[in-house]
């Protein structure tokens, strides 16, 4: 790939012109904000078109985002429209029925933050995709044991007593699972360089029956989680 990309997308009117090394500050001010989480108050339209350019500096870098620009859309789109409308059950639960899927098929396909597939009265079960460089998130579940199993990528749990004490620390990879028992405070952070595909249970339920959260910001503006 030559030093500059080809592609130059609009942004807010100007162009976007992206380079193989670009990075940190000299990506464009509105385009970093979107691009480590932050909360945006434009448009739809303008929301979508700087990550139109996102998604450019992502073909450039080989890194940010490793699928394809529909896909990226689609998600986006779902973003959007869930922020909009406050309400994050928008998924197809199939809990409380007899259900049979391949888990594998389903972690694989997932690019959500989280999504639940199942709920039962003492047992749920979520997939989850976690971007490169982000992580579950530090938490305690006082009353839930957690079972997760990485079908995709390459991460680190750090499990502990307290949240200042984590004193458990392993790799992780594909075919590993991870036992978190309840009380115990625990995350697991992508240290690879694709997302970090895996499912976990809960027993019992941890979220809202049909959880759908697009990206981890939006988990943090669920107002049915803790």
């Amino acid at each position: 790939m030559s030093d500059r990309s080809v592609l130059r997308p609009r942004v807010g009117g100007a162009p976007c012109e992206v380079t193989a090394n670009m990075t940190g500050p000299r990506l464009p001010r509105a385009v970093r904000y979107v691009l480590r989480g932050g909360a945006y108050t434009g448009s739809t339209a303008g929301l979508l078109g700087e990550h139109v350019c996102a998604v450019t500096i992502a073909a450039a870098s080989g890194r940010l985002w490793r699928g394809s620009e529909k896909a990226f859309h689609a998600r986006r789109s779902r973003e959007v429209d869930t922020a909009v409308s406050n309400d994050y059950t928008t998924g197809e639960d199939h809990g409380k029925q007899p259900f049979v899927t391949d888990i594998e098929s389903e972690s694989l396909g997932n690019t959500d933050y989280r999504r639940t597939l199942w709920t039962g009265r003492h047992l749920q079960l979520t997939v989850m995709s976690i971007d490169v460089g982000d992580d579950v998130g530090l938490e305690v579940h006082p009353d839930n044991d957690q079972f997760l199993r990485v079908e995709q990528g390459t991460g680190r749990t750090q499990m502990g007593p307290a949240e200042g004490d984590l004193n458990f620390v392993r790799d992780v990879k594909d075919d590993d699972i991870i036992m978190v028992p309840a009380g115990i405070w625990h995350n697991v952070v992508n240290t690879g360089d694709k997302p970090l595909k895996l499912y976990a249970l809960y027993g019992p339920p941890d979220h809202e029956p049909a959880t759908v959260h697009p990206a981890h910001r939006d988990a943090g503006k669920d107002p049915n989680e803790d």
